[in-house]
């Protein structure tokens, strides 16, 4: 049997003509290798630093080159080469070179595709210096066509005439192995390789190229090295804007994140240096600075190209070259005290992280230079750099709009990145991706140990055949990750680099932006890994739309998670693991419980929403002597300053008070058990012997409750600790005065206080009351008209 790259259980199929010609191939010999979906996007990432670019580069021919795609199926052999083919699904009928679908009439051009992708083929070979015939077939799963009268490309003339030109159907498939090796044998004898026979080494070394021997079983492995040993041509686009660069003094060019900036500006480095023009390249980030200064110097250019970061260079014009950090903001005042006139070309990459004022700076000093601006408005981290948009940067270099460019087309970032980041920021301008890896997505993951999560998702990468170097942390702040010799970065300072994977730690202050900034660095394959307790905090503060919606979409399965686990994070699920709350009831809209491990009453609402269950939550607190902590399960906190963490006195979970962290249940008193019984019966409507103040507390409560009177706005849930009797009192009060337009006496007053409420002997009432009386007057809600006369002034507003 063939051997086949992927193996079965790693392939997956996007048509079920891909699927069934995949099994017809297990006819063919162990001599062939069936290689199934093999991309041929080439990476960016080397290929400006060719020893031999200009064999890659014509900067004034526009000759169409596909640079990205998709190869069905290549068929290797050692005997015939390769051969590339493309199968359809459907059934077609033939019209001249396409075919057009019976049933929907879409028209296809799978003679064109697989041209091109053979084409394609045939350059890599060449570029490798490779020496093999290379063919091509179409294979039709489920079309009748007429084969006696094939258009001529699909016929096409060779050493010997080949029956049913290059199709492959439904006829062949039962003698498939027969068929291939007349195809195999039609292309070998038209091509200049005809009678050789024998490509054993050089079929190896492609095979080893698009599917290295360390990454057989893995596809992660394959495209990382795949893309790394294989190199992107310029399209049109990128052709037109090098030649620009090199016949124009001032450019612009704004790009989306992946669509090539800094190739092209390095190629239009290279250009200038190699007529012998003296190039000085500015950056702001120093590592991709220090990046290209290297591949430069390797490439005998550092006689002509100078790489500096733009603070360095400012701080080398006016200093002696040690930075001041206290001047550091103003270092490009440097730059107007004299111009430089020994640099012919100025190139200024990530353009959009300078300031206006350095950049009026920089065309200043270098007023006679050509000038080469490269931006992308969308990589401006806001919290530490002003930045300037592409609007501003023709204004301060006088540019035009004919020498002013967009990049549209990415070929960097997989489909999947590109289109989270259209999603994360506005581009009002169309992006094409022109991957075909339309399949990929972006894992995000809320995690709960973020350190092991990283640790295990690096471990599974590299046993899918990722190495370390392959693999960047970034995170949002400087916070360093050591974690099997995987490099570690901040967003901004990786800004304008790259790597095949990316691991993106973001934390609730990352915004859209800044995670988009994240995801465009990769080239293969993007993850998010949140640490989940610094995002439930405070969910509506999460800075990113996304993350937030993320988060909310899976709050849900996080919570029933969490539930399970031996330490829970969620509020609820500590209440329920650790507080073990019981006596659990309802109250004027309210839940309440008790908490018999913590000592204290539980309120899961964050606020009081009227009236009685405030009341209420004052009854317990009187009654009990125990706290009243509220919930807040959007923010996940209990209490105000309190955190939930182990006890060693208590042997369990408890809630700690800030900002000493002491334990709040180590001293709580335990209520009598019968008092909470009760609690029950009052609830119940019953009237059990209690003290006073609870008693006339349960009378306001039942003078108010049948309907919903409310005396004022939501009160944040705690402990009484002010007087509640004047607070009775106030309600009273309300309840009485809201529908009364005439004046009332004192003495009618002080007969509805003493319709519900009982005092204890020592309680001086009539202080109390007039306690209450002057605040209400202080609010406006009631006026002295004479002596012990009063009226209220009661709108809707006092009482909402």
């Amino acid at each position: 049997m063939a051997i086949f790259l992927p193996t079965y259980d790693q392939t997956s199929f996007v048509s079920e003509a891909e699927h069934g010609l995949h099994q017809l191939f297990a006819a063919l010999s162990d001599d062939f290798t069936v290689i199934h979906s093999c991309p041929w996007l080439r990476s960016t990432a080397k290929r400006i630093f060719s020893k031999e670019m200009h064999r890659y580069i014509n900067l004034f021919r526009n000759e169409r080159t596909n640079v990205t795609g998709e190869i069905d199926f290549i068929i290797a052999h050692p005997k015939y080469g390769l051969l590339c083919i493309e199968a359809k699904g459907g059934e077609y009928r033939q019209h001249g070179s396409k075919f057009v679908h019976v049933y929907s009439n879409n028209t296809i051009d799978p003679l064109e595709q697989v041209k091109d992708n053979a084409f394609t083929v045939i350059n890599l070979i060449k570029e490798r210096h490779i020496q093999c015939p290379v063919g091509y077939a179409i294979y039709l799963d489920s079309s009748s066509i007429d084969t006696t009268n094939l258009h001529p490309g699909l016929a096409p003339i060779g050493a010997s005439k080949l029956a049913d030109g290059i199709l492959i159907l439904k006829q062949h498939e039962h003698r498939i192995a027969e068929r291939i090796v007349e195809l195999f044998d039609f292309w070998s004898n038209t091509s200049d390789f005809a009678g050789r026979g024998d490509f054993g080494k050089e079929v190896d070394k492609f095979v080893n190229t698009v599917w290295p021997k360390e990454a057989l079983n893995d596809s992660i492995g394959r495209k990382i090295a795949f893309d790394e040993q294989v190199w992107l041509k310029f399209d049109a686009s990128q052709h037109r804007i090098v030649k620009a660069c090199m016949t124009n003094e001032k450019v612009l060019v704004a790009g989306f994140a992946g669509t090539g900036k800094t190739l092209l500006a390095s190629a239009t480095a290279i250009s200038h240096a190699e007529t012998g023009r003296r190039v000085l390249y500015l950056l702001k980030n120093r590592k991709i600075a220090a990046h290209l200064a290297e591949e430069f110097s390797k490439n005998h250019l550092s006689k002509w190209i100078e790489v500096s970061t733009f603070h360095a260079y400012c701080d080398a014009v006016g200093s002696d070259g040690n930075f001041k950090s206290e001047e550091f903001a103003t270092l490009h005042r440097y730059l107007l005290t004299r111009n430089n006139l020994e640099i012919d070309c100025l190139i200024v990459d990530e353009a959009q992280g300078l300031s206006e004022e350095e950049h009026n700076s920089l065309n200043i000093h270098f007023g006679n230079a050509r000038k080469y601006i490269f931006t992308d408005e969308h990589q401006i981290f806001r919290a530490y750099e002003t930045g300037v948009d592409h609007v501003r940067l023709q204004s301060i270099y006088n540019l035009d709009s004919k020498n002013s460019y967009r990049l549209s087309s990415v070929y960097r970032s997989p489909h999947c990145v590109t289109k989270r980041i259209l999603d994360l920021i506005h581009e009002p301008n169309e992006i094409v991706n022109k991957r075909t890896d339309k399949d990929g997505k972006i894992d995000t993951y809320f995690v709960y140990d973020l350190e092991k999560s990283i640790e295990k998702w690096i471990i599974e990468l590299l046993a899918k055949g990722a190495r370390a170097e392959d693999i960047i942390l970034l995170t949002h702040y400087d916070v360093k990750y050591s974690i099997l010799d995987v490099q570690c970065s901040t967003i901004g300072a990786f800004r304008g680099m790259e790597k095949p994977i990316v691991i993106v730690l973001p934390i609730a202050d990352t915004d859209n932006n800044t995670l988009a900034c994240a995801l465009g660095r990769c080239t293969t394959q993007a993850i998010i890994l949140a640490d989940i307790s610094s995002f439930i905090t405070a969910p509506h503060k999460i800075a990113s739309i996304y993350l937030r919606s993320s988060l909310t979409a899976k709050l849900s399965v996080l919570k029933e998670y969490d539930e399970r686990r031996d330490k829970p994070i969620f509020i609820e699920n500590l209440i329920i693991q650790f507080g073990l709350p019981t006596y659990a009831h309802a109250k004027g809209g309210c839940d309440f419980s008790y908490s018999p491990s913590w000592r204290c009453w539980i309120v899961m609402s964050e606020k009081f929403p009227n009236t009685v269950s405030q009341l209420w939550a004052a009854f317990l607190a009187t009654l009990t002597g125990i706290h009243i902590y509220g919930v807040n399960t959007v923010e996940n906190w209990l209490g105000h300053a309190l955190e939930v963490m182990p006890c060693d006195s208590c042997g369990t979970w408890t809630p700690h008070a800030y900002p000493k962290l002491n334990c709040v249940s180590c001293d709580a008193p335990s209520p009598d058990f019968a008092v909470l019984d009760d609690i029950e019966c009052v609830r119940s409507g019953g009237n059990p012997p209690i003290p006073s103040l609870a008693q006339s507390i349960v009378n306001v409560i039942r003078l108010i409750e049948p309907s919903g009177f409310v005396a004022g706005p939501p009160h944040q849930v705690s402990t009484p600790t002010n007087d509640i009797w004047q607070m009775l009192i106030r309600i009273i009060l309300l309840f009485h005065g809201q529908s009364l337009s005439r004046e009332v006496q004192r003495e009618e007053i002080d007969a509805w206080i003493a319709g519900y409420l009982t005092f204890d002997p020592d309680v001086s009432i009539q202080k109390i009351i007039g306690g209450a009386i002057s605040g209400l007057c202080n609010t406006g809600k009631m006026t002295k008209t004479s002596e012990r006369r009063y009226r209220f002034l009661i709108s809707e507003e006092h009482l909402t």
